[in-house]
């Protein structure tokens, strides 16, 4: 029988994309999303460090200088050591064992911090630069959860792989709602503006959502080196 944990190890270090279909019942995110989107209606944002107690809370990266890439998106972020209403971390924590599969070696967590990322990118002005992401002790794959269907709910832009030959793919073409993506974190990618031709609405709703499951570091962690941004979306 063949061991899973090596394949998809293997395929995530020659840089293959890895789909699991409806890995996640579509109703529980939807109830997700709707959380998300009252949060972020009816709170101010806020910053807190990524360190150990921070509490749960809903930032806006506007190109916000203190982000280590370049990016316009909404983000509320939930940690393993607070509670909220849809207890996440024990409806989702499963998602990171899923992504320890994809490092050949053991997952060491030492001075980093267990995440779940509900990020909403905005129709005419959401996007992240393309970038690389550290891989090391702490990951090998990243691992993001499909939120929106392109082509419903926005019509352009959205979620790509660039190759060395700077042709781009959209793995999310062919994904649904509750489908999970896993890839290696230092291939390029980003999020291609979102519906370049729609007027942006501060307070609409139109737009991709997205969750990421991250492991990131603490911010007094040296070891880990930050991500890099390779500018332009």
């Amino acid at each position: 029988m063949p061991d899973g944990k090596a394949w998809m190890a293997d395929l995530v270090q020659k840089s293959s994309i890895v789909r699991v279909k409806n890995a996640i019942e579509p109703q529980f995110l939807h109830l997700c999303t709707e959380y998300c989107s009252s949060v972020t209606a009816h709170s101010l944002p806020n910053y807190f460090p990524l360190e150990e107690g921070a509490p749960n809370f809903y930032r806006v990266n506007f190109e916000d200088p203190r982000a280590y890439v370049k990016a316009f998106m909404h983000q509320v972020n939930f940690f393993e050591w607070n509670q909220d209403r849809l207890s996440l971390f024990r409806e989702l924590g499963f998602l990171f064992d899923i992504r320890e599969l994809s490092s050949h070696d053991p997952i060491d967590y030492s001075g980093t911090i267990k995440r779940i990322s509900f990020q909403f990118y905005p129709a005419g002005r959401g996007y992240m630069n393309k970038h690389r992401d550290p891989i090391g002790k702490h990951q090998a794959g990243v691992l993001s959860v499909v939120l929106s269907k392109r082509s419903q709910d926005y019509e352009t832009g959205g979620f790509f792989l660039e190759n060395e030959s700077g042709t781009r793919i959209f793995p999310e073409d062919q994904c649904n709602v509750g489908d999970l993506l896993i890839f290696n974190g230092q291939q390029t990618h980003g999020v291609e503006l979102i519906d370049n031709f729609a007027p942006y609405e501060p307070l609409a709703n139109m737009g991709r959502w997205m969750a990421l499951v991250a492991v990131t570091k603490n911010t007094d962690n040296s070891e880990i080196p930050d991500a890099q941004d390779l500018g332009g979306i």
